[in-house]
């Protein structure tokens, strides 16, 4: 069987594409999402086997051709617990990407983590 994921894409300045290349653990799928010149956000379900969904594994984000991070991870730690949702947002003005995520008791953290002046390369659509 199979459970979503609520996962959201976000930026606070949309002059170029950006991208997101991440999978959840311990399923280790690779999954994009790109977001076009002059859009702010998507939101979407993903699908992803019973069991998984402990943390998201970010293996690439990119931003206006100008910005990006490498790989990291959110949680840095299991909390036992599997992720109802997460959203990743960059925000260019304060140099930060932030993900928060809801878990299935309804806890509910954020991770913050560095955008670097560095443009990485994302999977081509």
């Amino acid at each position: 069987m199979a459970r979503n994921i609520q996962i959201t894409f976000a930026r606070d300045i949309d002059d170029g594409p950006a991208c997101l290349e991440y999978s959840y653990v311990p399923e280790g799928l690779r999954r994009q999402i790109y977001l076009d010149n002059g859009q702010r956000h998507i939101t979407r379900p993903d699908s992803v086997p019973d069991g998984y969904g402990s943390n998201v594994q970010v293996y690439v984000l990119t931003s206006n051709r100008r910005y990006s991070t490498g790989g990291w991870q959110f949680p840095q730690v299991s909390r036992g617990v599997l992720i109802a949702s997460a959203e990743v947002v960059v925000n260019q003005t304060t140099m930060q990407v932030i993900a928060r995520v809801i878990f299935e008791d309804g806890v509910v953290d954020t991770y913050p983590h560095p955008l670097e002046s560095r443009m990485r390369e994302c999977p081509e659509p």
